[in-house]
């Protein structure tokens, strides 16, 4: 992976979220070999602020990484192989987990977006025997 320290993010919180408005989720998304490490705490009205918390989540739990750039700011969303992968973090949404990305951070957003869904892809093809051509 490139020379990205990290990525700050916010999480918009779960519509079902009565506090939705009044509460915040804001962290920063590290890349380390295989895996992909958030730190994130959650702040009610800016007054009370969580203990930091720690997910490391390894790559091969990820099916997708998906990258979007909109007019004001961007989103990297995380796709799971499984339910529990994303379990208890605030703003998940059964398999996946959108990280809002501020407009100055996008570009790194999309570098991370792009080497993120490479390395997927890349643990997705079979190793090849050795000796064995690259064409047919």
């Amino acid at each position: 992976m490139a020379d990205i320290q990290s990525l700050p993010f916010t999480i918009d919180p779960e519509l079902a979220d009565i506090r939705k408005g009044w509460i915040t989720i804001g962290g920063v998304l590290r890349v380390e070999p295989g895996r992909v490490v958030l730190e994130y705490r959650t702040s009610i009205a800016t007054l009370e602020q969580s203990e930091i918390k720690m997910r490391s989540i390894e790559l091969d739990q990820l099916t997708r990484v998906d990258y979007r750039r909109g007019i004001f700011s961007a989103k990297l969303i995380l796709l799971a192989k499984s339910l529990t992968v994303f379990e208890g973090m605030p703003g998940s949404s059964e398999d996946r987990l959108v990280l809002s990305i501020a407009r100055r951070d996008a570009p790194t957003a999309k570098v991370i977006g792009w080497e993120l869904g490479t390395a997927l892809e890349n643990r997705k093809l079979a190793p090849r025997p050795s000796g064995t051509p690259d064409r047919p």
